[in-house]
């Protein structure tokens, strides 16, 4: 078996639900990547991340480098190839290089789950049938890591997060670091207004987007001890293995982090015992160099969870290895994925289940591509 078509696609202007709380953001991009066998089998894999580089310039070099590179050679050969398109494409393991090789890797894992006839979950592990999962909400704002639509005021928070807490779900994440004006004291008012409406059992989390300065970060934490966070996710700028180190010194808050990069980045964090939890995301550096971080992680006795926006497909590296946690239901990219896909996991009650179908079980709706698709220019 070989592959015989690799075609990159980016999808835009695709109708979605909008958040609880506002009319918008009721649109949702991604960009899908294709690969085809000469027995008919097709992966599907989604880049993630890409350090800001126009959809443009990741779809022409995989469809005009990436895609030949791999046309002819053996799919389920994960590991070779991985350290190939790596020593190839992305010797400089960050942004849109990392990217591209992740969404080549997820694609060719679902290759290898289907001609296994298994899911993806399963042949990676199988540790559990199922994972806890949150939902992240409240994304919009300039003063938010999240996007370019109006910051939530404080009463649209509570509100989206009781509705949420209405629903079921039972885990929840928002987001701090204020990059424009900083301001700690009301990021901490935000999450405690929360707290208030939720209640005691409902688990919160909080997430900077590398942010904070140390000071602010720190400050930010001795506030919100007492609202019982599960954990703080990537507090300071660049995740700084040292400054990480330092602030969990001072703090009783869990810290987790995605670094940007492939294992090395990792170690750095255990190594310096940064972080409480680290967050390998399989849209961003691929299975096969997740695989290898969880591993590294186990040996440190740290968990791993994630999601980002791609939590249905990193479900299978929660589901399938040993230290797998938590995984991230990101609410715009949530409901991307429902109108883009035949079907997907969904959380409920906190928790969801990995799609038994053989490799990943996430296949695009019929013609979706075809309505969807922005030819670069």
């Amino acid at each position: 078996m070989k592959i015989c078509r690799v075609e990159a696609n980016h999808l835009e202007n695709i109708p979605i639900t909008p958040p609880p709380a506002r009319k918008e953001p009721s649109r949702g991009e991604m960009t899908i990547v294709e690969v085809e066998t000469d027995s008919g089998i097709v992966g599907c894999g989604v880049v993630g991340g890409g350090g800001g580089t126009p959809w443009q310039v990741t779809v022409e070099f995989i469809n005009r480098y990436v895609g030949p590179f791999l046309v002819g050679q053996d799919p389920v050969l994960t590991e070779r190839l991985w350290n190939q398109m790596v020593r190839q494409f992305a010797r400089r393991p960050t942004g849109m290089w990392a990217s591209v090789v992740g969404a080549m890797d997820v694609a060719l894992w679902d290759i290898k789950g289907k001609v296994a006839g298994q899911p993806l979950w399963q042949l990676i592990g199988g540790t559990r049938d199922k994972v806890p999962a949150y939902v992240s909400f409240g994304l919009g704002g300039p003063n938010t890591s999240a996007s370019q639509y109006p910051a939530y005021t404080r009463d649209e928070l509570v509100e989206e997060a009781k509705h949420l807490v209405t629903q079921g779900h039972t885990r929840l994440k928002t987001v701090v670091g204020r990059w424009e004006i900083p301001d700690p004291d009301e990021d901490a008012a935000r999450m405690a207004a929360i707290r208030d409406v939720v209640g005691p059992h409902v688990w919160l989390m909080m997430d900077a987007g590398s942010n904070m300065t140390l000071h602010d970060a720190l400050r930010l934490c001795k506030l919100c001890e007492p609202l019982h966070i599960t954990f703080f996710e990537e507090p300071v700028h660049a995740n700084d293995p040292r400054t990480l180190a330092a602030l969990r010194k001072q703090t009783t808050i869990p810290l987790a982090a995605n670094p940007s990069g492939f294992r090395v980045a990792y170690r750095e964090l255990l190594l310096q015992e940064a972080v409480d939890i680290v967050q390998p995301n399989v849209a961003t550096i691929g299975y096969t160099e997740s695989i290898a971080v969880a591993n590294m992680a186990q040996a440190f006795n740290v968990p791993i969870c994630n999601g980002n926006g791609s939590g249905p497909h990193n479900i299978h590296l929660q589901a399938g290895m040993p230290n797998g946690w938590l995984l991230e239901f990101h609410y715009h990219n949530w409901q991307t994925y429902e109108a883009i896909f035949q079907d997907t996991p969904r959380p409920s009650k906190g928790w969801t289940a990995p799609l038994n179908r053989p490799g990943l079980g996430l296949d695009p709706k019929v013609g979706v591509i075809k309505e969807f698709r922005k030819l670069p220019r």
